[in-house]
């Protein structure tokens, strides 16, 4: 079972995690770890979905800190078993998921570009961009509950 994104890949925003599909897999699940900002930390945590199907999922880039180290494990199972596959990745040192436009800033650029998102508002939408990357929380709208968390971000220019 292959997963993406590749092993030590650097990523910043909301990365999409895919996996290869295992035959007879009556369902998936998918964990991420922080091992910190070295990557020899105690695993811990960060985010969790079971019962997936054999579909590709977006990792809120919001439980993601910069410079830190993540391992995802992806799960097929049946009723006779399961198989595995991990690989590890770092986020940037910039990453702010909310920094739509990467200018290491959240600023009038970027609320113009959430704006645009926010008008749209369902991720399905065709008027959407594609990577939806307005929706922090991941429930397929740019709606109020991302500007909740868009504001905070934008009023401090970043966000942490």
């Amino acid at each position: 079972m292959n997963v993406v994104p590749a092993t030590n890949a650097v990523i910043d925003g909301a990365p999409l995690l895919s996996w290869g599909s295992v035959p007879a897999a009556s369902f998936y699940n998918a964990v991420v770890y922080d091992l910190g900002p070295n990557g020899t930390g105690t695993p811990e945590l960060v985010w969790g979905l079971a019962f997936l199907s054999n579909q590709p999922t977006r990792l809120p880039g919001t439980v993601l800190l910069p410079s830190h180290h993540y391992e995802w494990r992806a799960v097929a199972q049946n009723t006779y078993g399961s198989a595995a596959a991990s690989t590890r990745f770092t986020t940037s040192a910039t990453h702010c998921p909310v920094d739509l436009d990467n200018s290491g800033l959240v600023d009038d650029a970027d609320f113009q570009l959430f704006v645009g998102q926010y008008d749209a508002l369902d991720c399905f939408d065709p008027a959407m961009p594609e990577n939806c990357s307005g929706d922090f929380n991941l429930d397929t709208f740019v709606d109020d509950a991302d500007f909740a968390i868009f504001v905070v971000a934008y009023d401090n220019l970043g966000c942490f």
